[in-house]
């Protein structure tokens, strides 16, 4: 067994890392892998939440649609729910009046959003399968 001698570094604390501790040979591509694992996590999990906002903003757009074909909502409408959706969620952005008409707008020109749902669903099976779950 190779011994490694890491660095002398800080934590977020300030206190020193164990500089002193001779650690095995194979330390360094554990802690390779485990940050490679760490990043490559992170990143699926930003593009799964990139993913289900899609899907939101592409369900409330169809729903804004929906009624107006069936109610014959107007433009005014669409401001009250801004700012309703605003009170009741504040800390969150993307919910104005013209984002809304975004969203109307990309639920109208992909009517059917089957294939982006499918490919979620096949993302998520694979991911699953790959891991042996």
């Amino acid at each position: 067994m190779t011994a490694c001698r890491p660095s002398s570094r800080r934590t977020s604390n300030g206190s020193a890392l164990a500089s002193d501790l001779t650690l095995p040979g194979e330390y360094g591509a554990l802690l390779s892998d485990l940050k490679g694992r760490i990043r490559s996590t992170q990143t699926r999990a930003a593009l799964a939440v990139n993913q289900e906002l899609a899907l939101l903003y592409w369900h409330i757009g169809q729903r804004i649609l929906a009624q107006q074909a069936q109610k014959g909502w107007v433009a005014k409408v669409i401001d009250q729910l801004a700012r309703d959706l605003k009170a009741e969620f504040p800390d969150l952005k993307g919910f104005s009046p013209r984002n809304l008409k975004y969203m109307q707008q990309f639920a109208a020109t992909w009517p059917d959003l089957q294939i982006g749902q499918q490919a979620v669903a096949q993302q998520t099976a694979r991911c699953c399968l790959s891991r042996g779950r």
